[in-house]
């Protein structure tokens, strides 16, 4: 059986027993499972459709390991248990789903297949698995082991499977891996950290060393609240620099301190040098990561596969203290006060259109008290759909049906107050009491939001289309920065005049702002203190 686990969160500890036999392991698997520190139910994949069931825990043959001890076919679905003091070679040619119980010697498993359960002692094991889906379990003091499995994210699963093809399943699936890492008694998140592709238990100098160190989640009995993956583990010091030019940068927002920088596959905490460089002191490697948002205490961003996205809340050392799963995919979030509002979209596969999301933020955790279904809808994937929060409104804005807002009086719950069919939006900001529109064709609004309308003060028209990029727009001091393809326009923002126009020998498709910088392709670096 190929499976995925599915778990039920209850805080509490009881189980500390040494497991030497089946009984041992199975009063030990169903209070993990009573927990919240071991999977109650497995999603097979074994048939070409899928089915959820629950974990096999019937009875099995007990198998004493020796050297004539056969694991394969004669063997099915056995329970082997190594109880000598020598050093041990397992080779397993079947493809049945074993439960394995070592010794303290220094063991070497090598398994074709199957979904195995991997009890690990005080020795240094070397555990080689081609196939299958599986899950070990480290007491404190578990010595220095090897890990060669095949990592697979449930991203590639679900692909090879098809969602639709699984009964049962329904999206409510709370993991970003395969394989399952399960912490005993004694340690803690906090204990481990990783160095290149070994974790290390920084209080007894334990490690595991794997082929990847992704595709890991990690459950701890200390902590069964947690679901934790391989990125949210601290990393040892090991920091390196990243050029302004790296194309990976797809946003850069700064706190106090320090910059905080999206790329496709992961978010970088950073301090800038005086090479003009990017020091990358921490990071998290993820899925197609976006939206970042940041208050003075966390910071909140998604990352998204297969039609679903994952909404984290993070502290400023980059600690997972919250995640959630949700349908469809996160288009943008803002916060307000102590509430993150998130717009989510494709709920509906049939009929896809956005839905507002409102959590307040907790000291650990977020807590969803409301959901607005916004009936509008998507053309050509989500742009122009975006949040702005301005003058205690809360604005989206959809390139088919124009603007709405919502009042943040109570914000809470979101009452709509407006709604305007100005098409083609792509920009908002508050400058003072006014308020800047960006749209499509070219045209930039000054207006002023006043008794839930836009009094327009201001038009200025390029003939000219602009290049849809991210953040093209900027504002500092008095001025607006707006990018029109190959053209880079100046506008002083008073008397909404145009000061100066900078061409380009080509279209520009990257826009960063780093401070008082505009950097354009990686490459053009344009200092705007002169402008300003």
């Amino acid at each position: 059986m190929r499976f995925l686990l599915f778990i039920t969160l209850i805080i509490s500890l009881s189980f500390s027993k040494e497991i030497k036999n089946f009984d041992d392991a199975k009063e030990f698997i169903n209070d993990g499972i009573e927990k919240g520190y071991f999977p109650k139910t497995i999603l097979s994949l074994a048939t070409p459709k899928g089915s959820l069931k629950d974990l096999n825990l019937l009875p099995r043959d007990e198998i004493i390991w020796d050297e004539t001890t056969a694991c394969n076919d004669d063997n099915l679905n056995a329970l082997f248990i190594i109880d000598n003091d020598a050093n041990n070679t397992l080779e397993c040619s079947d493809y049945s789903d074993n439960i394995f119980i070592l010794n303290s010697g220094n063991n070497t498993i090598n398994c074709g297949g199957g979904d195995d359960i991997f009890f690990l002692s005080s020795g240094n094991d070397i555990i080689t698995k081609q196939d299958g889906f599986n899950i070990f379990v480290f007491e404190k003091n578990w010595g220095n082991d090897e890990l060669k499995i095949s990592n697979r994210s449930l991203d590639f699963v679900l692909k090879m499977s098809g969602r639709e093809n699984i009964l049962g399943y329904d999206g409510s699936f709370p993991f970003d891996y395969s394989n399952f890492i399960i912490f005993g008694s004694g340690i803690k998140k906090e204990d481990l950290a990783w160095s290149g592709n070994t974790l290390i238990n920084l209080k007894t100098n334990d490690t595991i060393k794997f082929t990847s160190d992704k595709g890991v989640n990690f459950l701890f009995k200390e902590e069964p609240i947690n679901i934790v993956d391989n990125n949210f583990i601290k990393k040892l010091p090991n920091s390196y620099e990243l050029n302004f030019s790296d194309k990976e940068i797809n946003s850069i927002t700064k706190d106090e301190k320090n910059y905080y920088i999206l790329t496709d596959k992961a978010l970088k905490k950073a301090i800038l040098n005086d090479s003009d460089k990017f020091k990358i002191i921490n990071e998290l490697e993820r899925l197609y990561v976006r939206n970042l948002t940041i208050s003075d205490k966390f910071i909140f961003f998604s990352d998204s596969f297969q039609g679903y996205s994952n909404l984290n809340m993070v502290d400023k050392n980059l600690n997972l203290l919250y995640k959630v799963q949700l349908k469809g995919e996160t288009l943008d979030m803002k916060l307000y006060k102590n509430y993150l509002y998130v717009l989510q979209n494709f709920e509906n596969f049939e009929n896809p259109s956005n839905s507002i999301y409102v959590y307040e933020v907790g000291k650990n955790s977020l807590n969803l008290i409301n959901k607005i279904d916004t009936n509008l809808k998507e053309k050509d994937g989500n742009y122009g759909n975006k949040l702005f929060i301005i003058k205690d409104n809360l604005f989206i804005i959809n390139i088919l049906e124009g603007i709405r807002s919502y009042t943040l009086k109570e914000p809470a719950n979101l009452q709509k107050v407006f709604d305007d069919e100005e098409e083609n939006v792509e920009f908002m900001q508050e400058y003072g009491d006014f308020i800047i529109i960006v749209k499509k064709d070219g045209t930039i609004l000054k207006t002023k939001f006043k008794n839930n309308s836009f009094e327009k003060t201001n038009t200025l028209s390029f003939d000219i289309e602009p290049y849809i990029v991210k953040s093209r727009v900027t504002i500092l001091s008095n001025k607006l920065f707006i990018l029109f393809k190959d053209e880079l326009v100046i506008v002083n923002f008073d008397n909404f005049k145009v000061v100066e126009k900078i061409k380009f020998d080509k279209d520009i498709k990257t826009f960063l702002q780093i401070d008082k910088r505009l950097l354009l392709d990686g490459s053009k670096l344009i200092e705007l203190d002169r402008y300003l």
